[in-house]
């Protein structure tokens, strides 16, 4: 949570595991944790917008990452 967040270029999200086994996957393969233990982060450098999912749980777990202009 949330399902969409928008960020900045240049700017950090970090997902955190509060229970089971979970990876974060973007969906054009720009990024992937390993399974999680307490949490992942991922820098956007690229403005765009990066759906992702949990592979272990696709049809349950998705959201999206846009990123605008750092202006």
């Amino acid at each position: 949570d949330p399902q969409v967040i928008v960020v900045r270029v240049g700017m950090t999200v970090t997902w955190r595991n509060t229970s089971g086994s979970h990876d974060v996957t973007a969906r054009d393969g720009s990024f992937r944790s390993p399974a999680l233990g307490d949490s992942y982060s991922q820098t956007f450098m690229r403005v765009g917008r990066y759906p992702f999912l949990c592979t272990f749980h696709p049809g349950e777990m998705q959201g999206e990452v846009v990123v605008e202009p750092a202006n």
